[in-house]
C-alpha cells in the first residue's frame, strides 16, 4: 500500500500541487491503490487467509462460512474498489472546497 501512496505522491508533487485536479487524481489513486493492494492477498488466497486467523478474528464457524462466501467473490473485490474510487473522489472533492472556503476566508487567497 506504500507504493500506492508514493505513486500518487509523485504525481502531486509533478503537479507541484497546483492543479486542483491532480491532487484530487492522486488521493483518489492513492486511497485505492492502499485498499486494492492490502486486501488483495485475501481475495488471491480464496478465504484461506481467515482459516488461518480464525482464532485471532474470533470468527465462529458459522461466521467464517459467511465470510468465505462473500470473500471468494471477485465481484465484491471489484465493488470494493469502484467504492473507495466514489468515496475518495467525494472526500477529495468535499475537502478542497471546504480549505478554500476557510482560506479564502482567512484572506490568503
Amino acid at each position: 500500500s506504500i507504493i500506492g501512496w508514493f505513486i500518487a505522491e509523485t504525481l502531486a508533487s509533478t503537479m507541484k500541487y497546483k492543479d486542483k485536479k491532480a491532487i484530487i487524481l492522486s488521493y483518489v489513486l492513492g486511497s485505492t491503490l492502499q485498499t486494492a493492494l492490502f486486501t488483495l492477498p485475501m481475495y488471491l488466497s480464496h478465504g484461506e487467509y481467515f482459516v488461518q486467523r480464525k482464532e485471532i478474528l474470533h470468527l465462529t464457524d458459522e461466521a467464517l462460512q459467511r465470510y468465505l462466501q462473500v470473500v471468494g467473490s471477485w465481484q465484491m473485490y471489484g465493488s470494493m474498489i469502484a467504492l473507495t474510487v466514489i468515496t475518495s473522489f467525494a472526500g477529495a472533492w468535499i475537502s478542497i472546497r471546504i480549505l478554500k472556503k476557510h482560506f479564502e476566508k482567512a484572506g490568503m487567497v
